[in-house]
């Protein structure tokens, strides 16, 4: 059992006001210590691991974290600081790696993740990505270490489109989508083919809003294709003088936006939703514009998407998602805040199970499974916040890997099988960068190579081996870089562009 020894007490006028207190392994060394107030923890606390070091400390104000707390390793390296107000998160929880260097950064608000941002290994901006009352909304990017964008998500209620932009072709010219940003607002968006402008350029002001359409042919610009659609909007009305249809129509004349039926009240009776004469969706949308009661979505083919009640403008209990086919694709409950809550289920176009998540207030929280078609679980671990935490089991093919995580990161001992027999790779994991010895092995019990990682870079020399055995090469790193083969010096040309080649120690990227 651990002990309790209070050390000192602070009285006024014979009142007791703090007690402090020290708790202790069954070993004698100390685990924590700080104060209290009629038997509940107050002001400053120190938490250690048994080996004697800090492992957390903060402060506690009306019994609730307060302020800012730091976490350290059980080597002593600050791993992380959360800030506190009453209790729950409220500003920046940061993660470091073992330089000190900031490698994520969280910003909440009463516990709800607002932004996200994770860095590169020498601190550079990786990875931006922002929340909107806890789910992912607005632009989210990608960074290579020279600070510019090259991959851009555009989330909308968690929903999101994914572009590779700002590519280069094989000759070094600019070829694709290419965009601009400033203060994470989209400024420009235009394509290139061969170094040069072709098809629409889109241009915004510094809010955001679209003030400019251009079109261009292998760099020449065409014409101004900025036009606005005229839309009528029509309305019916009863012998009484109330109000019965009303609808907009767009410059064929096809039903567009939002069209109503009213009964003799006029309160809205239904609602259909249209996009160029194509109905989108039907369900009751309010005079003030909010969505209420059973809602049907559809393809623009005509086929059933997904099906479910609102409430208060937000989607709320048990929602049905279809593939075209008429197969389920997903289900699952929405809770009061218009969040996922619960267990969800996907299934495959041919009706199976293909996965099956908890989520709580919108975060993946509990188990979470994935299973192959023949229903046998293929990934399998825990999720605490939208974080994997705890062992993890993958099983993808003839390859099956498992290991533990805090927070989202690899920790500790991680390992990979061949037909579950064959032990193909193995390494240690700190804060999701891979330390100390790893070990890759051929499918046959060869070993494959060899050689150590600090802090997540090569350093040291790597042994490279054939298939039967016998040693290919030798290459000695420093600091992530190539300096030698087989003892010959080398002069690398450029710096890694990431430092997260623990990636590659997968089932996934087994070669």
């Amino acid at each position: 059992m651990i002990g309790l020894f209070l050390f000192v007490n602070f009285s006024c006028f014979g009142q007791t006001l703090l007690d402090s207190v020290i708790f202790k392994y069954p070993d004698g060394t100390i685990s924590s210590s700080g104060f209290m107030l009629n038997g509940e923890p107050e002001g400053y606390w120190r938490n250690y691991y048994q080996n004697g070091l800090l492992k957390s400390e903060g402060n506690r104000k009306n019994h609730q974290l307060d302020s800012l707390w730091k976490f350290y390793s059980q080597s002593g390296a600050l791993t992380r600081t959360v800030n506190y107000k009453k209790g729950y998160k409220n500003g920046y929880r940061l993660s470091y790696n073992h330089d000190t260097i900031i490698i994520k950064e969280e910003l909440f608000l009463n516990d709800t993740l607002q932004r996200l941002r994770k860095f590169h290994q020498n601190g550079k901006l990786k990875y931006i990505l922002p929340f909107k009352n806890g789910k992912k909304n607005g632009y989210a990017f990608e960074f290579d270490t020279a600070g510019v964008e090259k991959i851009w998500w555009n989330y909308k209620n968690n929903q999101s489109e994914k572009y590779v932009i700002n590519r280069f072709d094989a000759q070094g010219k600019r070829s694709g989508k290419w965009m601009t940003f400033h203060d994470n607002i989209l400024q420009t968006e235009v394509g290139y083919s061969r170094g040069v402008k072709h098809g629409v350029e889109k241009i915004f002001n510094k809010k955001g809003d679209l003030k400019q359409i251009n079109k261009y042919e292998k760099g020449v610009l065409i014409t101004d294709v900025n036009n606005i659609k005229v839309i009528d909007q029509k309305k019916t009305f009863s012998k009484n003088g109330i109000i019965h249809k009303s609808g907009g129509f767009n410059e064929r004349g096809q039903p567009h936006g939002v069209h109503r039926v009213f009964n003799d009240k006029g309160e809205v009776e239904s609602s259909k939703v249209f996009k160029n004469g194509i109905l989108e969706s039907e369900g009751i949308v309010k005079k003030s514009g909010e969505k209420d009661g059973f809602w049907i979505y559809y393809y623009s083919s005509g086929e059933k998407l997904s099906e479910g009640f609102y409430r208060n403008n937000k989607k709320y209990g048990e929602w049905n998602y279809y593939y075209k086919n008429g197969y389920l694709e997903s289900e699952g409950i929405y809770g009061s805040d218009g969040k996922e809550d619960g267990l969800w289920k996907e299934y495959n176009e041919n009706g199976t199970l293909r996965e099956e998540t908890h989520f709580s207030n919108g975060l993946y929280d509990g188990t979470f499974k994935a299973y192959n078609d023949s229903g046998v679980i293929v990934i399998q671990g825990n999720y605490i916040e939208d974080y994997e935490d705890g062992e993890w089991l993958y099983h993808i093919g003839d390859h099956t890997e498992y290991g533990t995580y805090i927070d989202g990161l690899k920790s500790g001992e991680w390992k990979s099988y061949y037909n579950k027999k064959q032990l193909v790779f193995k390494g240690n994991f700190q804060n999701g960068l891979p330390v100390g010895k790893h070990l890759y092995w051929y499918e046959n019990g060869n070993l494959k190579r060899v050689g150590e990682y600090i802090s997540g870079r090569r350093e040291g020399e790597w042994l490279y081996y054939s298939k039967k055995g016998s040693l290919l090469m030798v290459v000695e790193y420093n600091n992530g870089l190539e300096k030698s083969y087989n003892g010959y010096s080398i002069d690398p040309a450029h710096e890694m562009d990431d430092y997260i080649e623990y990636e590659q120690t997968g089932y996934r990227w087994l070669d």
